[in-house]
């Protein structure tokens, strides 16, 4: 009789061992799953983001300048100058230096570039560098573009 109860014992441990290793199996391919699901989710939201940025960003040479706003310092002084709606906002010194500009019939670009003449009511590209020009230091640039048809 002093044989009979570890068999028991030892078939005892085994059940039990295997219903854990049941339950941990089991365990593992829910994680599996999980992990599986959550890979193919980052797949689609990645692809998702890429199909926005492709889709916001204007073709090569189909969008232009629509409105812009400067901030920076005029003689040490903070300004902010915008355009928007086809008129230019700005501080009395900001007009007055970007005039001269026009008057001495200042020209922006370089080497290999093209070159623009400075100007305060021609194409909001050329009246941005203008206005840009006229500033001691620019902090910030806000550009707004629109599409060509």
């Amino acid at each position: 009789m002093a044989d009979s109860p570890v068999p028991d014992m030892l078939y005892q441990r085994l059940s039990q061992d295997r219903a854990v290793t049941r339950a941990c199996t089991e365990r593992a391919m829910r994680l599996v799953q999980d992990a599986t699901a959550s890979r193919d989710w980052a797949l689609q939201v990645r692809l998702d983001a890429i199909e926005l940025r492709e889709r916001d960003v204007p073709p090569r040479g189909e969008a232009t300048i629509a409105s812009f706003r400067i901030r920076g310092f005029v003689d040490g002084t903070t300004v902010e100058a915008c355009f928007e709606d086809g008129r230019l906002h700005c501080p009395e010194e900001v007009l007055r230096r970007a005039e001269v500009l026009v008057a001495m019939g200042e020209t922006f670009g370089g080497v290999g570039t093209r070159t623009v003449m400075a100007t305060i009511d021609g194409p909001v590209g050329e009246v941005l560098v203008t206005v840009m020009r006229t500033f001691s230091r620019v902090f910030a640039i806000e550009v707004g573009t629109e599409r060509t048809v």
